[in-house]
């Protein structure tokens, strides 16, 4: 079970003011290539949602091919590796300016069961 595939999802809003596509045009070329660069072997999607509860809101969803490659960054819950530290501080410009756009809500990692 240890090389089961595993992703997981920050969910988040925009913070008043900001501009739907201006954010969702900054995730795409400037947000994802430089985690998936900083991150390497992490993928990640923006999601939004067009129907339900959460109407609107987004997801970014990270995928890594198995659960030991995810435990490499983070090791237990809100625990980072160095690795993933040395990452974080490389991104540090990028994680303000996404900061400044959204407002942050729940995570969660995932199993991929089939």
């Amino acid at each position: 079970i240890m090389n089961q595939s595993m992703m997981a999802n920050w969910n988040f809003k925009l913070k008043k003011g900001v501009d739907a596509t201006e954010l969702e045009e900054m995730i795409l070329k400037e947000f994802i290539p430089a985690y998936e660069e900083n991150f390497a072997g992490i993928k990640l999607f923006l999601l939004k949602s067009d129907r339900g509860t959460n109407q609107g809101e987004y997801s970014i969803l990270l995928v890594f091919d198995s659960i030991d490659e995810r435990n490499e960054w983070w090791p237990a819950q809100d625990q980072s590796s160095d690795k993933a530290e040395e990452a974080a501080g490389r991104m540090a410009e990028m994680y303000e300016k996404l900061q400044s756009m959204i407002e942050m809500g729940t995570g969660n990692d995932w199993l991929v069961i089939k």
